[in-house]
């Protein structure tokens, strides 16, 4: 597994970073693109099956800071891969946060959660030390619940 996997689509550029698992770190660029998002949800299925081959679990921080407002086609390709995801990610992902101050994303994102709530949380910050705080915490509940 990568460390630092980058995904492109010209000036559309997203961020994988590995390296400091159990938290998965996603860092969004400031433009979105249909095929950025079909490359990084392609991505993430392999390294989610990776991580589940090894019996891991995550919980990731998506910094959308940076992100502009996604166009609707872009919104529409999100939400249909994010359910394309879901038998990749609920074997191994335990929470998700997103950090984002952008109110089309958190829409986004509110629309993803009411689609999964039955899986795992899906929260928002304004902040990535709140984001990295809260996950942090979801992964020793987790091992809590475990590990009893």
């Amino acid at each position: 597994m990568e460390p630092l996997l980058r995904v492109e689509d010209g000036d559309a550029w997203i961020v994988v970073d590995t390296r400091e698992l159990p938290l998965l770190s996603v860092r969004w660029g400031r433009v979105m693109t249909v095929p950025l998002v079909e490359q990084f949800f392609a991505t993430q299925r392999a390294l989610l099956t990776e991580l589940g081959e090894q019996g891991r679990t995550i919980v990731v921080i998506s910094d959308a800071l940076e992100a502009e407002n996604p166009r609707g086609v872009v919104r529409r390709q999100l939400l249909r891969e994010t359910l394309r995801l879901r038998p990749f990610l609920h074997p191994v992902c335990i929470a998700d946060a997103v950090v984002t101050t952008n109110p089309l994303v958190r829409t986004v994102v509110n629309m993803a959660r009411r689609l999964d709530r039955e899986f795992h949380r899906v929260e928002t910050f304004e902040s990535l030390e709140e984001a990295r705080a809260w996950g942090l915490e979801q992964v020793a509940r987790h091992r809590s619940a475990t590990s009893s």
